[in-house]
């Protein structure tokens, strides 16, 4: 009975460090111009820009930013492991439907209507060197050989009995 007690320890101390190990969190920072604009990651508004979206481990998101009287601004961005990349996005003003507008000097009428849009994204990437740790990989094995080694010498004791 004690080394079962034993084994299941050892196998609940090891299975909390075989999980992985990230040197830095990953993060994007996310501004606009204008700023104070609502910021969504993959659809759940996390705050108003300028804001920052921490995760523990690399990500890929849907960032969209939104502000009233702009037009919707959206991008796809991949973060790696310990990456803390910069977002920023420049909204465009919606234009507002122009009514045509009639000019009359000696009989002669113009009429007159603009509109243009355009966005910019602008993403860099301040990455660090990449570092793993191998703790996940040297504590599965462990696991595994802690493991067989407990059930071997289990089952000799109940040959023996």
């Amino acid at each position: 009975m004690k080394l079962r007690t034993l084994g299941i320890t050892i196998f609940a101390i090891i299975s909390l460090f075989s999980q992985p190990i990230y040197a830095n969190e990953c993060q994007a920072t996310i501004t606009s111009t204008p700023s104070d604009a609502d910021v969504y990651v993959d659809g759940k508004l996390i705050g108003q820009s300028p804001t920052t979206y921490l995760v523990g481990s690399p990500f890929s998101a849907t960032i969209t930013v939104e502000k009233e009287g702009y037009e919707t601004w959206t991008t796809n961005i991949v973060v790696s492991l310990s990456e803390h990349k910069q977002v920023n996005a420049v909204l465009t003003p919606l234009q507002v439907p122009q009514r045509p507008t009639n000019t009359t000097t000696s009989s002669t009428t113009s009429t007159s209507t603009s509109t243009s849009s355009s966005a910019t994204l602008i993403v860099t990437s301040n990455s660090t060197e990449e570092e793993y740790s191998t703790l996940p990989y040297v504590a599965a094995g462990l696991t595994i050989v802690i493991i067989a080694t407990i059930l071997l010498y289990t089952k000799k004791i109940k040959s023996k009995q």
